[in-house]
């Protein structure tokens, strides 16, 4: 269990490069401005304030330090020690709590119904066990706080058209089989196992290039699945 421990810590650990992509390289430099990332469309759902908020798989704590305004207490998860390190340089100075944590081994050090709001963006797809994650996102939440989940979208149109001619979609371009991704999701499951787990979604949206016009059937042409989901029960802990 220890050596299997250290293989995944080290995997998220270690510094990552995006792979050459090709013609998707042209196309994205072509339609730059037209483009919103998930991150960018997880943050526009974050309320207006909220008293704690905890980033769950917080990287560099970009995500934080861009949505400081909107919290008196943040919470820094990852799993990555290196990635906390970057985090705590780039929010020195602000009222933020790290930690270094992974929900498939053990609960979150944080006291039950505690935090108002939770984001996680390109994470659940990392999870061993996406639906003790929920869960446990259900239990440090308040009553009515807010869950932002973005994760990609394996029901997007060109995954679809990959799958008939008997071809993997493949969601990430970082290294490692398909980025260390082990969990997939389209909205209807996300929406399902949130419903099932004490939450209720409220938004949901997508990003990616002219992303205004994706938002029009999102389940189809979203690259990535966004929610927005409120607390409305708790649920019994793992």
């Amino acid at each position: 269990m220890n050596k299997n421990k250290n293989v995944i810590y080290n995997f998220y650990d270690k510094e990552k490069k995006d792979q050459p992509r090709g013609i998707m390289v042209t196309i994205h430099g072509l339609t730059f401005r037209f483009q919103k990332d998930r991150v960018k469309s997880a943050s526009e759902l974050i309320p207006k304030y909220s008293d704690t908020l905890l980033d769950y798989g917080c990287n560099d704590g970009d995500f934080l330090k861009k949505n400081v305004k909107k919290f008196n207490r943040g919470i820094a998860v990852d799993i990555s020690n290196n990635a906390l390190k970057k985090a705590k340089e780039n929010l020195s100075g602000s009222n933020i709590e790290f930690i270094n944590g992974n929900t498939d081994e053990e609960n979150l050090p944080i006291l039950n119904e505690t935090v108002d709001t939770v984001v996680t963006t390109d994470v659940i797809e990392h999870v061993f066990d996406p639906v003790n994650l929920i869960r446990e996102f259900n239990r440090i939440l308040k009553m009515n706080g807010t869950l932002i989940i973005a994760t990609p979208n394996i029901a997007w149109l060109p995954h679809r058209i990959s799958l008939l001619f008997g071809k993997r979609p493949r969601t990430s371009w970082s290294e490692g089989w398909d980025g260390g991704h082990i969990s997939y999701f389209t909205f209807s499951d996300l929406k399902e196992v949130l419903k099932n787990l004490g939450f209720k979604v409220i938004k949901r949206t997508t990003g990616g290039s002219f992303w205004f016009l994706r938002t029009w059937w999102p389940s189809l042409l979203g690259a990535n699945i966004v929610i927005k989901a409120k607390k409305i029960r708790a649920v019994n802990p793992r």
